[in-house]
């Protein structure tokens, strides 16, 4: 679609929990090609489990990749070994890969060795990965760890490279990671959207030109929740999806009145849907944009549309910069990533990133098993998971922007922690840190920011942590600018690591040690603005302690232990 053509005029019609778009513009829709399919069965796979199918994975993969059609890759049911593997594109058209079988690493770790990469998709645009289990069997690696031997690296269990990735978690094919000795790396995806198929809430739209004639038809799945939210979220996806396409004046229609008074500003919104609205705002900016409330009689057309809509699959995935969503699905099972050498999941400049419901575990003495690391990447929000872990349940580093994180359970494990920073002196800051409705049980720690003590110009500020119960944790208030778990080879300098408007609100519970507030600034660079907000933390039935260094703030409500700012 030109975006030099004439003013082009979208209505979108909002209903229940489906969400209907009408285009009008000068675009015709191409008629849908047939896919073709590649079993790699066909080229020699067995699914025994043992014997080495890389060859035929990758033979399937050349022919799908080069297809001037779209192109499924298909595993079947069983167990396929696969040594390192490199799927390279790019690729003549959008390709498929699904796994309603098993993928499985060698048992002998050193076959990897230190290799980085199990399976490693590069130079790829358009790849969807629909369900399948990837099995990194690191049992033995593990043991070799723990006996002190000398073992090798590793491998991440999937890693990517300028790719996209489309649907990768169904209802139908939930992706398990089940692995010892890797890693999930999800690295330059902005581009990534995993859509589910059933159960929860759900938001479809159809395009259509002026004649009528279908463009393209989407189908976005939002977990269990509120009509209020899959609306908000449809209406999201709706706009981004017009934006992508070149649209820039747009009429919005929708049928609950609520959404219409979100929009328009003549109500407030709620606190669970304001991290959606702010990426509406966003999104709006540079679109004309008319958004009016109708009755659902007025909408009777829409039934039509949303069957043609429907039965036009083939036209749902196209590059666009939608939300990248990893979901773990109660309906059926949960993600389950145990015992995962270094971040269980990584993400790494990526941007519009949405985890939820996921499951993690790995051995409370496991080191390096972070649950979920974020780094460099804006618009990340994890929610509604469970992190049992080695080491930090979720760690955000250098260059994180606006993440949310909430109804999350940690523990064991090391908290969910900014840092460690001030590992470089050019170091990327922290900021707009969001961390609510989040309970810790029988972790190290609570809340934490961490630095080494060692120049850098990086920063953190503009972090709220709000609704927070701590149930006997170590350390459950922590700001430690003198970072060095080892105690060997410590900087034993100053931290350069500016750290200002942190906000602790609503933080209750019991702590495992006297101390229950720490505050451990850098000299050179004094803690500032620091908020305390009715803060209950007691030891053994008895007010804990606070210790501050280097730290100035303010205190409101009521505050136990006593501040010490």
């Amino acid at each position: 679609m030109s975006k030099s053509t004439t003013t082009t005029t979208v209505l979108i019609l909002l209903i229940s929990q489906l969400l209907f778009i009408i285009l009008q513009s000068s675009s015709t829709n191409a008629a849908a090609a047939v896919v073709a399919s590649y079993n790699i069965i066909n080229f020699g796979a067995k699914s025994d489990g043992r014997t080495d199918s890389t060859k035929s994975f990758l033979q399937a993969w050349a022919s799908a990749c080069s297809s001037i059609k779209p192109a499924t890759l298909y595993v079947p049911k069983g167990q396929y070994l696969i040594k390192q593997a490199v799927f390279e594109g790019p690729c003549k058209s959008r390709v498929i890969i699904q796994i309603d079988g098993t993928l499985v690493a060698p048992m002998d770790y050193w076959a990897l060795a230190n290799s980085r990469n199990w399976i490693l998709f590069d130079s790829i645009d358009g790849v969807s990965i629909n369900g399948g289990t990837l099995d990194g069997r690191g049992s033995a690696y593990w043991a070799c760890k723990i006996a002190g031997q000398n073992c090798p690296q590793g491998a991440m269990i999937l890693r990517s490279e300028v790719v996209l990735y489309k649907s990768l978690l169904s209802c139908a094919y939930i992706l398990f990671i089940t692995s010892l000795s890797y890693q999930v790396n999800a690295e330059n995806l902005n581009n990534l959207w995993v859509r589910l198929e059933a159960c929860g809430a759900a938001g479809e739209g159809v395009i259509r030109d002026d004649q009528g004639i279908l463009l393209v038809a989407f189908h976005s799945f939002y977990g269990s929740g509120s009509n209020n939210l899959a609306e908000t979220r449809a209406l999201l996806d709706g706009l981004l999806l017009c934006q992508q396409l070149g649209i820039t004046n747009i009429i919005v229609k929708v049928d609950s009145n609520l959404v219409a008074g979100w929009y328009n500003q003549e109500c407030s919104i709620p606190w669970h849907l304001s991290f959606w609205w702010q990426r509406i705002r966003e999104a709006t900016e540079n679109l004309n944009i008319n958004l009016k409330h109708v009755y659902r009689e007025l909408n009777s057309s829409a039934d039509c549309m949303a069957s043609l809509g429907l039965s036009s699959r083939s036209n749902c995935s196209i590059t666009t910069d939608f939300l990248m969503r990893l979901v773990g699905l109660t309906c059926l099972d949960r993600l389950r990533m145990p015992y995962i050498r270094l971040a269980h999941l990584s993400i790494n400049r990526c941007s519009n990133v949405m985890v939820r419901k996921v499951k993690i575990i790995a051995p409370d003495g496991s080191p390096n098993t972070d649950g979920i690391h974020v780094q460099t990447s804006t618009h990340v929000t994890i929610t509604d998971s469970s992190i049992k872990t080695g080491d930090d349940c979720i760690s955000i580093g250098p260059g994180a922007q606006k993440v949310l994180i909430e109804r999350v359970g940690c523990g064991p494990g090391h908290g969910i922690s900014i840092g460690s920073l001030a590992k470089d002196l050019n170091e990327e800051g922290v900021q707009d840190i969001t961390v609510r409705d989040v309970v810790f049980t029988g972790s190290d720690n609570g809340l934490r920011i961490k630095s080494w003590a060692r120049p850098s110009n990086g920063f953190v500020r503009n972090v709220l942590y709000q609704n927070i119960v701590m149930n006997n944790v170590r350390n459950p208030i922590l700001i430690d600018q003198r970072y060095c778990p080892s105690n060997q080879g410590c900087p034993n300098q100053h931290s350069g690591i500016k750290i200002s408007g942190v906000t602790y609100q609503n933080v209750r519970g019991t702590s495992a040690t006297p101390v229950a507030v720490k505050f451990q600034c850098s000299v050179t660079n004094p803690c500032n603005g620091i908020k305390l907000q009715n803060i209950k933390l007691t030891h053994f039935n008895k007010p804990a302690q606070s210790v501050c260094l280097n730290a100035a703030g303010t205190t409101s409500g009521s505050i136990t232990p006593g501040s010490c700012l």
